[in-house]
Formats: structure tokens, sequence, C-alpha cells
């Protein structure tokens, strides 16, 4: 059928009134009953339009129209029924309808042969305006869909009188001629006078459709609250289980404990961000949200200090090679942590241009499930038991640019210090190159230099998250028999004496 065969009506017949200034009307409605669409006619615009995955109008635009009789802007708003970004529409609906004198409010709705459910859909969508209902114009859209135009004529006037709705209201489809339709239009705005309407905080919140998103917001926080104690008390008593039951490897389950709970405490925070993320809309609600991350650090320390004393050695030991030598989980190169912090952190020093992400990943022997509800810890058939290591001498490998030190008495040179500025691990042994026979002189703590030019796989991970390596390769590694000799050894002069020329060759003069 081509444009302009579907004559647009209008309940009440107004003559125009030529004013004397640019009138400004506000088209309102929910998503995909026609609203742009409209506007794009009579404007001669192209904004997107569309009702596929939500509201495609996603600011506020106003124009002139380009046809009819007189001086009119339309302001085209997001659909009121936006439910991934409400906050945002229903503000800016808010901002229309109070910035600048408003004339006419048309009210867009959808036709449907269920007059009910137009009178429904118009109620939905008026309330953050019913205060002005006396500016309010109803257009019912795709009008060319009715199989019998002038008994849905009648009865929709006749279902919104009964309704105590006593708007004027205009039918049409985009098969109507525009210039008709701007007219019909125009004469109800020209028999409106302007005004400046107010809409104040109470009002925005109770009509905009946001005070159910505001109270699902409030009791997603209490769900937050009941979750996070419910999930600290289940690991709690998992982590007296281990404890009491004196399981075998028992710190690697208690640390992993630590990291798992840490890992599903940010999972509660995730599906709160996730289901509210968009829609949080006043101070009081990222208020709630800060305190819920306060909340998550202080259950996740509370955590940590429960756990702490089962354990057979302290996590937050800074001499204890347990804390301090690592294994990459993706190489399985160890490392010696000479400082920097526990975090997030890259196997070797080097400018990988590609890296291995696995700080999200768990790299312990065991791994935590829920069997009938009760958290249990079952140990991972893929884990390659380590090799026993019969190490007389391990051979010193030197990063690049970078002095060896660290886990052996190495015989240091001011040069070997030179550029050591800036290293967070400064020395490293592969496990599958560690059985290398050098005669025990006693005194096997030698200076070997390194024919591989680049040490490291670049792996991210967080290094507190890593499991500790076995006690018996530390021992072996360290040259000691027990591990509070090896914690002497880790204090001892020559560690001091590494840091003393380091920090010799770091720049620490103030320049102008």
């Amino acid at each position: 059928m081509p444009t302009g065969t579907i004559q647009p009506l209008i309940k009440q017949q107004l003559d125009i009134k030529f004013i004397q200034y640019k009138a400004y009307a506000l088209a309102m409605g929910r998503t995909g009953v026609g609203k742009t669409t409209l506007v794009n006619g009579l404007c001669g615009t192209k904004h997107e339009a569309g009702s596929g995955h939500g509201s495609k109008t996603r600011n506020l635009f106003r124009n002139d129209t380009n046809i009819g009789e007189g001086q009119l802007a339309l302001i085209d708003t997001p659909g009121t029924d936006s439910t991934t970004e409400a906050y945002r529409h229903a503000h800016l609906l808010r901002t229309a309808l109070i910035t600048g004198n408003i004339n006419t409010i048309f009210i867009v709705i959808k036709y449907d042969s269920r007059y009910d459910k137009m009178v429904i859909n118009y109620r939905e969508v008026e309330i953050p305006v019913r205060g002005y209902r006396h500016k309010i114009v109803i257009i019912v859209s795709y009008w060319d869909i009715s199989e019998r135009p002038k008994q849905d004529f009648e009865g929709i006037c006749n279902e919104f009188k009964k309704n105590g709705i006593n708007c004027n209201i205009i039918f049409y489809s985009n098969k109507s001629a525009l210039e008709t339709m701007v007219n019909l239009m125009y004469s109800c705005v020209s028999n409106m006078d302007e005004e400046r309407l107010e809409i104040n905080d109470n009002d925005f919140y109770l009509n905009f459709n946001l005070m159910d998103i505001k109270l699902e917001i409030e009791e997603s926080s209490r769900e937050f609250a009941r979750d996070a104690l419910s999930l600290c008390e289940e690991f709690k008593q998992t982590a007296m289980r281990v404890h009491h039951e004196s399981v075998p490897d028992g710190d690697e389950i208690l640390h992993m404990l630590i990291v798992e709970f840490e890992r599903e405490m940010d999972q509660l925070l995730k599906k709160f961000t996730d289901k509210h993320g968009n829609s949080m809309a006043t101070t009081d609600d990222y208020i709630s949200y800060i305190n819920m991350q306060k909340k998550t650090v202080e259950f996740c320390d509370i955590f940590v200090k429960t756990v702490r004393p089962l354990m057979s050695y302290n996590l937050c030991d800074i001499q204890d090679p347990r804390n301090l030598i690592k294994r990459c989980p993706n190489c399985n190169l160890i490392w010696f942590k000479a400082e920097g912090c526990d975090g997030t952190t890259d196997c070797g020093n080097n400018n990988f241009s590609n890296r291995f992400d696995v700080s999200k990943r768990s790299h312990h022997k065991f791994q935590l499930k829920r069997i009938n509800g009760k958290l249990q810890w079952e140990k991972l058939s893929n884990v390659v038991e380590p090799s026993k290591y019969f190490i007389e001498a391990p051979e010193m490998r030197e990063m690049p640019n970078a002095s060896v030190n660290a886990t052996h008495d190495q015989q240091f040179s001011d040069n070997d210090m030179s550029s050591a500025e800036g290293l967070v691990f400064n020395h490293m042994m592969d496990e599958n190159e560690l059985q290398v026979e050098v005669p025990n002189d006693g005194n096997n703590l030698v200076e070997t230099k390194s024919h591989r030019k680049r040490m490291g796989c670049g792996t991210s991970f967080v290094w507190k998250n890593l499991p500790k390596i076995e006690d018996e390769l530390i021992l072996q590694l360290l040259t000691v028999k027990t591990m509070e000799l090896a914690k002497q050894k880790i204090s001892e002069e020559y560690f001091t004496h590494m840091c003393t020329n380091r920090n010799k060759n770091i720049d620490s003069i103030f320049h102008s």
C-alpha cells in the first residue's frame, strides 16, 4: 500500500492557533511503539529506531519539524520500559520534561485489538507525568493493522473515556500522510500553553520505574551479607575439619581454602554488579556497593586469621622460604622472591610480546567440591608428583641484565649488582635442569654464567595464591636439613650484603 493511503484520525478536531513562538512537544512511550520512526518522518532525521533488543534511543533528540503549518520542535526520548539502562533512560526522560517549556506530551501507544490492553499500556507510560494530564495527547501507532478502523476508532475512544481518560487521541500509521499528521499534532500543541514542568526527587524515584529497582538493590545487598556470612562459616568449618583430621598435605589444602574463599567472595560481589551495575541510581546505592567491597575484604581477613594458626607455617612470614620460593604454574621454573609484594607478577624479567594469564586459575594439587551441600576437597587426578631431587650443587642461572643472587652463597662483585635495579625476582632454577653434578668441595656456591638469553615464560600469576613447593626440595636447594636452618640461611649476612650493593646502584638523588 503506498505511503499516504491511511488517513490519520483525531478524536477531537481542533483549529490551529498560530502562536508567536516555537512550540515544544515531547514524545514518550514504551520500546518499539514507533516514537523514533514518527519523529524521524516529521523532522527528516535518521535516528536509530527498533524494538529488537531494548530501546535504541539512548540519548535525547530535539529536532524541528520540516513540514506542516507551524513552528514545532519534537523531543524523542528512550523507551520508558527499558530494563538494561533503567536509570539512564529515566534520567533522560526527566531531563527532557523539566528542561525548558513544554506545550504538549505525546504518549505513543501501539494499536491492539484488545482495547483494555491499550489502556493498561497508557497508564504505565503516563505514571511519570500523571500530574500533567492536561498536557497529554495520545497517539495510537500502527493504525494500519486495524481490520475494522471505524469500529476500532469508536471503541478505543470509548474505552479510554470509560476509564476516566479524556485526552485527545490521534490515530496514525507510517503509511499516513506526514503533513496531515504533523498538522493534527500542531493543532493540539497550539491549543496548549507552554509550561515548565516540575518533577522533584521523590516523584522521580516513585514514578519513573525506579522504586522497584531501588528495593531490588537493597534486597540484593542484604542477600550478599547473608551469603557472605554463610560462605565464611562454611569455609571455617571445612578448615577446622582439615586441621582436626590431620589430613596429609593439610597446609596446601588450608592455603587452597584461603585462595578459593577469596575467589568465591569476589564472585558474590560480581553477581551483584552483573545484576545491578547499570541500575545504581543514587549516592546511597554506590555507598552500599562500597560497603559490600569493604565487607568482602573484612570477611577475607577474618578467614585468613582463622586459618593461619592451623597451618604449620605462617603465610605472612617474609623470611620463611615456603613463602619466598615458588614454582611458575606454566613452565615450572622455580623463583626466589627477594622483594616486592604478593600480588600479580610475571615469570621472568623480559618484555614478552605474549603472556599467559593464569592469575585466576587454581594451581593446587586439590580442588574443592560441594557434595550433598557439604564442602569437600579431593586430589586432582592429573597432578604430576615432583620427582626426587638429588642435588649436590644447583647450577646458578643468571637473568638478563641481572646479578645472580638468592638461594645460595654467591661470590658477589660490584659489577654483578650494576643493573639489578627494579627486579622483583632475582634468581630462578628449572626443575628439569637441577640434577647437575658439581663436585662438592664444601664451598660449592660458585658463580656460573648462563648461556640462556631469556629466562621465564612471561606467565602472569598471583604470588600469594601459588602453593608452596615441596619442603624436601626447599631443603635441598638451600643445602640444609631443617626448615629452621633454611629460615636462618635466608636471613644470613649475604642477603643483607646483596641488598646493600643493590641500593648503591639505585639513583636516589633528587633531580631538578
